[in-house]
């Protein structure tokens, strides 16, 4: 799934109840859990995709620490099958899971997702999302600035994970707390285009307090603080593919200490 449905079924999670709000408003603004708490609202998040795809009829799972694979690791399964523990140039050469830097074949080596979703909508057709997950820490003594900035790093780090594997579906997600001046959003030079930047990324919010999800240029903005998740994700353009991508085609991420909130 994409930024758009995967925030309007955390939305749904809400407005529901399987996620617990309560427990979501008092963890978010409290400063007596330190380290984060991102490993709750995961299994939060989990219970609730996976009660909605039941009800749409959907196989589904979640898997935490997953390592994020090569370029097509089914068909690569199927040719080292029984190959993996040989100590052969034709086994060394197999590489099923990557890195920032390339493709490893020590999955301890891979780089890993905060979880993964994976929907099984039919025999054929299933739709994985691999997730990054950070939510604000108040105690920390830059709660804000620490968030997003830990934010931004998954992105770059999704970034680079499409150098090697063009097909994979990569959501980063912030969860926060504070408001979206006009000037941040929509200025001549807004702070958080980079986010939705030339088609190359997609970015969405779900705005807790107006009950809403939309693009994050179309969100509102005005100094009320609200609780808030945004969701962005890298756009598998076919000019950045390949050994020659470079992050800096992408626009550097920017050094805000607002961060929109």
């Amino acid at each position: 799934m994409r930024c758009q449905e995967f925030l309007n079924n955390i939305k749904t999670c809400f407005e529901r109840g399987f996620i617990d709000y309560s427990k979501f408003r008092e963890i978010a603004a409290g400063e007596s859990i330190s380290g984060g708490w991102e490993v709750w609202l995961q299994l939060e998040i989990a219970y609730g995709f996976l009660k909605i795809a039941s009800e749409r009829g959907y196989a589904s799972k979640c898997s935490r620490e997953e390592a994020y694979p090569s370029q097509d690791i089914k068909k690569i399964k199927k040719e080292i099958d029984g190959k993996m523990n040989e100590e052969t140039d034709e086994a060394n050469e197999i590489k099923p899971y990557i890195s920032t830097t390339g493709p490893v074949r020590d999955k301890n080596s891979a780089a890993r997702a905060d979880f993964l979703l994976k929907w099984n909508m039919g025999i054929f057709v299933t739709d994985d999302t691999y997730v990054e997950l950070k939510c604000i820490n108040q105690s920390h003594n830059n709660p804000v600035r620490h968030a997003w900035k830990r934010f931004e790093d998954d992105i770059i780090k999704q970034t680079d994970l499409l150098r090697f594997n063009s097909t994979l579906n990569c959501i980063s997600v912030l969860v926060s707390c504070g408001s979206f001046t006009e000037e941040e959003v929509r200025g001549d030079e807004a702070e958080l285009r980079w986010l939705w930047e030339a088609g190359k990324r997609d970015a969405y919010v779900y705005d807790m307090r107006n009950e809403r999800v939309s693009t994050l240029k179309d969100v509102r903005v005005d100094r009320e603080c609200r609780p808030f998740f945004i969701a962005v994700a890298i756009n598998n353009l076919p000019e950045y593919r390949g050994p020659t991508f470079t992050p800096e085609l992408w626009s550097k991420p920017l050094s805000n200490e607002g961060g929109g909130v």
